[in-house]
């Protein structure tokens, strides 16, 4: 199995072929750290990263990335971590501005401003957990507020 990991980079404008992913899709776990930035990114999936595996997002920025369908900024087949970094200004034509079959964990986090028809900020069918994370001006269009 190949673990891509992205490190104190910037990523931005890219538009994602195969349906995911509009910087990153992987069959197996992405680990973003570092202070990197996926920005400005598009795709039918996981408008910055699309994956089967789990993502990880530590000490970094998803800003202002979009989807047709799931995931504006983020969407994962595995568990999705997300410490100490901003995901701000995603949207999804469908659900959430992350997309997650596995479990949630978000930790010391600034959601600001992502939009998608279900679900503004997560659509989940597993637990999610918070931790002193900030919330601010995120919209569902439907349902699941």
């Amino acid at each position: 199995m190949i673990t891509s990991v992205v490190a104190g980079l910037v990523i931005g404008v890219i538009l994602g072929s195969l349906g995911g992913g509009g910087a990153i899709q992987s069959d197996a776990s992405v680990a973003v750290r570092n202070h990197s930035v996926l920005a400005g990114n598009s795709a039918a999936n996981g408008g910055a990263i699309a994956t089967h595996g789990p993502i990880t997002v530590t000490d970094s920025a998803v800003n202002d990335n979009t989807s047709a369908a799931n995931g504006g900024a983020l969407f994962a087949d595995g568990a999705i971590e997300i410490r100490r970094s901003t995901v701000d200004g995603n949207g999804s034509g469908s659900h959430g501005g992350v997309a997650v079959a596995g479990t949630v964990v978000i930790s010391g986090s600034t959601f600001h401003d992502n939009q998608a028809q279900a679900g503004g900020v997560v659509q989940v069918s597993s637990s999610v957990t918070i931790e002193s994370s900030t919330f601010t001006a995120n919209h569902a269009r439907a349902t699941h507020g």
